[in-house]
């Protein structure tokens, strides 16, 4: 096909889908001249151009080739790339290389970073692992900037390799739902990665394996830099911060105002503590964790953008 029977046919596919500024062939021709670029780079090096600036512009070339299709498919409806890359963003449909490209090294730093911990053996909580568990429910490109922290996976997190599935799980998503937020724009990890347990039943991490596992959550929250850090319980919110004297209870719904361990740069992550979903099982007050849930309703509306509620806890 002609490169001018191709961009026909995208402001074809714009015109039925109701795009008067053309998006697609916007990204089209820029794609296009991307391959020209990219093409003519290639023939350098195939003649003999060893030349070390040549190889980088090749590379920065390739990159924006692969933003490219990634940010194609996206627009004609396809998933890319698993869950993270489901649509690009545009400004007054104007497609902007820089947004996209940063969603494809945030989710290519996190898949590295899972490849890593499937493989750790720094405490004994590895020889449980049945699989990788990690948040893939979460799009990195409608992230709100929140992320939950629970103590570890159980049972059913361990079978399926995702967080919060199970029993606290559904609690959790009736949070997220009086919170205006869905398991898709908030992301949801652990203090360890392995399951404790006790026989058949969960337990809390120790202090030794907590200490061994951190530096991955560390990682994440390094790579994903959220705004607001809401430990589940806690064993979570005592290893996301100094030394904690009062009870998780007490702290429930509200800023922590205490020495928070993991910071950025100058500005520290605003840690809000949760009790943890579980606790609702066993005969939490049902009513009290609501307070908790519309105290923390408005400390994220102070930072956020939040959705209207869609039902209680």
């Amino acid at each position: 096909m002609h490169i001018n029977e191709l961009v026909e046919d995208c402001r074809r596919f714009d015109k039925e889908k109701g795009f008067d500024t053309h998006p697609l062939e916007q990204i089209m021709v820029a794609f296009i001249g991307e391959v020209g670029e990219f093409a003519n780079i290639l023939r350098h090096i195939q003649r003999g151009d060893k030349d070390e600036r040549t190889r980088a512009h090749l590379e920065e070339e390739w990159t924006d080739m692969l933003i490219f299709v990634l940010d194609l498919a996206a627009r004609l409806g396809i998933d890319a790339e698993k869950n993270y890359l489901a649509k690009a963003r545009y400004n007054e449909s104007r497609f902007h290389p820089v947004e996209v490209k940063s969603l494809v090294e945030d989710w290519q730093a996190l898949e590295n970073l899972r490849e890593d911990w499937s493989r750790c053996a720094a405490c004994t909580l590895c020889a449980n692992r049945k699989c990788t568990v990690y948040d893939c429910l979460a799009d990195l490109s409608v992230q709100s900037g929140v992320m939950f922290v629970g103590e570890g996976p159980g049972k059913s997190e361990q079978e399926e390799g995702v967080p919060f599935v199970g029993p606290a799980g559904k609690i959790l998503d009736s949070v997220l739902l009086e919170l205006g937020l869905s398991r898709k724009n908030v992301y949801v990890s652990n203090i360890v990665k392995c399951r404790a347990q006790e026989g058949e039943k969960d337990r809390p991490p120790t202090k030794e394996e907590s200490e061994a596992c951190i530096q991955w959550l560390k990682r994440e929250i390094d790579i994903l830099k959220p705004k607001v850090i809401i430990p589940l319980g806690q064993t979570a919110l005592n290893n996301l911060t100094d030394s904690v004297a009062a009870g998780i209870s007490s702290l429930a719904g509200k800023e922590y105002l205490g020495g928070a361990s993991i910071t950025f740069g100058m500005e520290k992550t605003m840690i809000v503590p949760l009790v943890h979903p579980a606790a609702c099982l066993y005969g939490f007050d049902k009513k009290k964790y609501l307070e908790h849930i519309v105290s923390l309703r408005r400390i994220l509306e102070e930072k956020i953008s939040l959705a209207k509620p869609e039902k209680s806890v």
